[in-house]
């Protein structure tokens, strides 16, 4: 699970991008 929320792994910047997208 942290792997995901690691800001500079490949997964935790896939979920940041679709996150943001979902606010908008």
């Amino acid at each position: 699970m942290y792997d995901i929320l690691h800001p500079f792994s490949d997964k935790g910047k896939n979920f940041l991008m679709l996150f943001l997208k979902r606010l908008q």
